[in-house]
């Protein structure tokens, strides 16, 4: 029963700005006695629900990149709007594995801790990633379009999500606005640049035989890929005009607030 709650959670959540993989672990941190690295695991192979959920959103865009392959291949250096996607996507993927993996395989061997120290963390970087969004909001953005040596940037920080906390949606997608995206184009490129990240996650994972995959675990995937399906579209356009940025500063400092409260008492009462 907790995975599928988790596993919603991270359907709706994962649309929205504010690290669905964060909030998942501190969630089971707090509530199902999970270390962090732990937590972690799940989360990310909760993530297979809605990776499918995005793939059947942007459906046409997949199937336009994959229709154009054969020209790809043949001409590269092409400038053709389909060329570009792809030259992007491969370019910001192949950052973000670089950047993303020993990251990933840090928190995973070294996150064994729960508690208030793994929520102090979450916490922190829920904060980093809400300056970040305000900062990025306050940027005049335009009708720019897809420029390559843009994808080394987004690369760069879609690598760095790997830690717990830092929204992925909202750090790719501030990073974008930074180079002066419009809010909808941002959030576009950051969900077609997340597909090929959580499929690398998932082999990754799967390749690793001290993370090995748990069945009870599908239910929750299931649920993800059902809540993930049914909230896209609207939480998208949302994540378009709200300033999700004061949520996840807001929440960061709730929860350090609440381990400082929860500290005192435990020392005091």
């Amino acid at each position: 029963m907790s995975y599928i709650l988790i596993g919603i959670l991270q359907g709706v959540l994962e649309w929205l700005p504010v690290s669905s993989k964060g909030v998942g672990a501190l969630i089971m941190v707090k509530f199902y006695n999970k270390t962090l690295s732990e937590a972690l695991v799940i989360a990310l192979w909760l993530h297979i629900g809605t990776l499918l959920a995005a793939m059947v959103y942007f459906k046409t865009e997949i199937l336009e990149i994959l229709k154009n392959l054969n020209n790809y291949i043949k001409n590269p250096a092409e400038d053709k709007q389909a060329n570009t996607l792809t030259s992007f996507i491969i370019i910001t993927t192949l950052l973000t594995g670089l950047i993303g993996t020993p990251l990933l395989l840090f928190g995973l061997d070294k996150f064994n801790f729960a508690g208030n120290a793994a929520m102090l963390l979450i916490a922190f970087f829920l904060i980093l990633t809400g300056i970040f969004q305000w900062t990025a909001k306050k940027k005049k953005n335009t009708d720019k379009e897809l420029m390559l040596k843009d994808s080394i940037y987004l690369g760069i920080a879609q690598g760095f999500t790997a830690i717990p906390g830092l929204s992925r949606s909202g750090t790719t997608v501030s990073t974008l606005m930074f180079r002066g995206y419009s809010a909808r184009e941002a959030l576009r490129v950051s969900f077609l640049v997340s597909i090929p990240a959580v499929l690398g996650v998932e082999v990754l994972l799967g390749l690793l035989k001290t993370h090995t995959f748990d069945v009870l675990i599908i239910p929750g995937i299931i649920a993800s890929f059902i809540f993930g399906l049914l909230t896209i579209k609207s939480l998208v356009k949302l994540a378009e005009t709200i300033n999700f940025g004061y949520f996840c500063s807001g929440f960061g400092f709730i929860i350090i607030l609440y381990v400082i409260a929860s500290s005192s008492y435990n020392i005091f009462g």
